[in-house]
């Protein structure tokens, strides 16, 4: 989320219930909408924040920074979902479906796109078949991976890897991996 530069008082939406996203909106008290097709996956006090997935034209539109899942592309609705947004929000889009190509992502005008890199694919398939999630393979088969567009002048974060490649020179975005700890 630190990557999204969500400043207090800004208006976040997200579409899809992230868990560990609306966790920090609510520890830090920022104002929040949930685009949910179902109400079950939020808490109680979630609620008040709720909107169907169908009202979407009416809260994008509104929101200073717009965190979308990766199942949207599965579900074929996240081009209608970019065109709804305000055009000056930042748009980020996040999750192991989210390919970290980004061509196509920064043609639809996204600044940000978190997804993860298999880092030990038979220990990472083990996980998964077991009923594993991101709790249990980040840090020991995955790594979480951000890219976001940056300008040129802007210097890569300390402490992180960058690399850039030559799509994301074009577009500029830099790719960086958080180091495992120590």
């Amino acid at each position: 989320m630190r990557n999204a530069n969500i400043r207090p008082g800004q208006l976040v939406a997200i579409v899809g219930a992230f868990v560990p996203f609306l966790r920090e909106l609510k520890k830090r008290g920022q104002p929040y909408l949930v685009l949910e097709q179902d109400p079950a996956t939020l808490k109680p006090d979630e609620m008040p924040n709720y909107r169907h997935a169908s009202q979407a034209p009416v809260v994008l539109p509104q929101a200073d920074v717009i965190l979308i899942t990766g199942t949207t592309l599965l579900n074929d609705t996240l081009d209608d979902l970019l065109a709804a947004a305000n055009p000056a929000a930042c748009k980020v889009v996040v999750g192991p479906t989210v390919g970290l190509v980004p061509d196509a992502y920064l043609r639809r005008g996204c600044h940000v796109l978190g997804s993860i890199q298999v880092t030990r694919p038979d220990e990472f398939l083990d996980v998964l078949a077991e009923g594993g999630s991101g709790y249990h393979f980040f840090g020991r088969s995955a790594a979480k991976v951000v890219l976001r567009v940056r300008s040129p002048a802007e210097p890569a974060q300390a402490g992180r890897e960058t690399a850039v490649t030559a799509a994301q020179q074009r577009h500029g975005t830099t790719r960086s991996r958080a180091r495992p700890a120590a």
